[in-house]
């Protein structure tokens, strides 16, 4: 007798969620199958039925968040791109912000190195083909990987020192770096005389 597609879904997501709670606090090759099928009171073989392995889980986990980010961003800048570089911050900080914890622990130091890759592409290629500005700007490509690796960095140390500025500080902050780099920082000395 085949199971219901809620039920198969509901079993799928309950050893996801297991997995995660595992995976906030311990490396990916520190994890067993049998914790994630403790935790998510099932046996052995209910995990064989939807992953391959330890590895599996992860790149499926990966490949769903990273679909639901670039269905996001499609849908976000679907009007184009953005008349200030305020808004658009402040745009692409609200799509990473709903994945929250899943995007910063698979873009940080226990996460897999080629989760960033996939997702500077998507990024990338958002804003090739929707931004509609690729021919207008010269060296396109560095100009975008400039503005992504400064947004992802910051936001990365942002959600490592726990958030402590308000979203419109962090925004604005995020605006002024990408404008005017590190310059518009007057304080912080840049050469040594």
């Amino acid at each position: 007798m085949k199971k219901q597609p809620e039920q198969t879904k509901a079993t799928r997501q309950k050893l996801i969620d297991a997995f995660w709670s595992i995976y906030k606090i311990k490396d990916l090759n520190k994890i067993a199958i049998g914790e994630i099928t403790k935790a998510a009171e099932f046996n052995r073989s209910t995990f064989y039925e939807y992953f391959l392995d330890i590895y599996d889980i992860l790149f499926q986990i990966e490949d769903e968040l990273l679909e639901n980010i670039k269905t996001d961003m499609e849908i976000t800048f679907s009007n184009g791109f953005p008349n200030s570089i305020q808004e658009f911050s402040l745009l692409c900080s609200r799509v990473f912000r709903k994945y929250d914890d899943r995007l910063f622990l698979l873009m940080g130091s226990s996460g897999d190195p080629k989760f960033k890759v996939k997702l500077q592409n998507i990024f990338l290629n958002i804003f090739k083909n929707i931004a509609g500005i690729y021919d207008k700007i010269p060296n396109y490509d560095y100009v975008i990987a400039f503005i992504y690796s400064a947004m992802i960095g910051l936001m990365e140390q942002w959600y490592e020192n726990g958030k402590d500025l308000s979203e419109e500080k962090f925004v604005c902050m995020l605006q002024k770096l990408i404008a005017t780099g590190v310059i518009g920082f007057s304080d912080i000395p840049l050469f040594i005389s």
